[in-house]
């Protein structure tokens, strides 16, 4: 019977220890698709949140009228998504004004609604940054018929009288020429002391009018000063990142078949170069005194205000 009882617990020490040795590697196994599984996760969730933030470094340099970034980050990240965000503001007649945050979604399989509308329309109409409330300046296609106009319930603005009539203020307007303009003539229409800050390419005919979906360049330097002016180098890099943009985000912006950046792109490839470029329109900022100068010009087809704010007081320099 002793053979017999040692062959049984011989029999049993090896059955727990391939059980014992399942089990390890089971959990083993379990711990590495548990890792491998994570990092999966987080490299899908990354390959969104770049693309979002590429997504959102393009439109702050060819889609944010007179705004400017400051910042780009993530926000409330998690293992399945995020959100990333970039503070924003505006230089107006060399004051600063806070603005909206642009904020992105992204997430494990790609966001169904990946950019967070940061804008409203008021009671009596005019558009409004959600955040700061300031009002938005518009610009309006005149490639549009009457009976366009009137379908999309478009009715165009004359707010630069407004404007015009205010003491000790700073602020921006937009201008949508009658005929677009050239860089050369846009510089020779406007008065001492009002800053062409914003470059429209306008819109083509028949397109929707999209809120505040303005393709256009900035006139900037290197500290993000608002100066007036474009460089050949300047409009040469916005055409590159207007054919980037195409071909990256060509359902982005895209209503009734008609793709925004798409536009861009073909915008690019007609105007090569910056003394041969036209544009639809101008955002102008300035103070009451050099808004008056301007009065209501004959090459305005409608004049839409953004901020007006106070005239900050200038603040001596004192002597070290």
């Amino acid at each position: 019977m002793k053979p017999e009882l040692e062959l049984t617990t011989l029999v049993r020490r090896v059955k727990r220890k391939r059980w014992i040795l399942t089990v390890l590697v089971a959990l083993g196994v379990s711990l590495v698709m548990l890792v491998g599984g994570y990092q999966l996760v987080q490299q899908l969730t990354r390959r969104d949140s770049n693309h979002r933030s590429d997504y959102l470094w393009t439109i702050a340099e060819i889609k944010a009228p007179n705004i400017l970034a400051n910042d780009h980050y993530l926000v409330n990240p998690t293992a399945f998504g995020g959100q990333v965000l970039s503070h924003r503001y505006k230089r107006i007649a060399g004051q600063s004004i806070a603005w909206s945050p642009a904020v992105a979604n992204y997430a494990l399989r790609g966001s169904t609604s990946p950019v967070v509308d940061q804008t409203t329309r008021g009671p009596r109409g005019g558009l409004y940054d959600v955040e700061t409330q300031q009002k938005i300046p518009e610009f309006f296609n005149q490639h549009l018929t009457t009976k366009e106009k009137r379908t999309q319930a478009i009715v165009e603005t004359q707010e630069l009288a407004q404007v015009v009539r205010t003491r000790r203020m700073v602020g921006e307007v937009a201008l949508t020429f009658k005929r677009p303009m050239t860089y050369r003539e846009i510089r020779q229409q406007l008065p001492a002391g009002l800053t062409a800050a914003w470059f429209w390419i306008g819109l083509p005919q028949g397109a929707v009018t999209l809120d505040n979906d303005f393709l256009g360049v900035q006139s900037r330097d290197a500290a993000d000063e608002v100066t007036g002016r474009l460089t050949a180098r300047q409009y040469r890099e916005f055409r590159q990142k207007l054919t980037t943009a195409a071909h990256r985000y060509p359902r982005e912006l895209t209503i009734n078949d008609f793709s925004l950046f798409r536009y861009g792109g073909q915008y690019a490839q007609r105007y090569r170069s910056l003394a041969t470029a036209e544009f639809a329109g101008v955002i102008v900022t300035g103070t009451s005194a050099a808004f008056k100068k301007l009065g209501t010009p004959r090459w305005v087809a409608a004049s839409s205000a953004g901020v007006v704010v106070p005239q900050a007081p200038v603040t001596p320099t004192l002597p070290k």
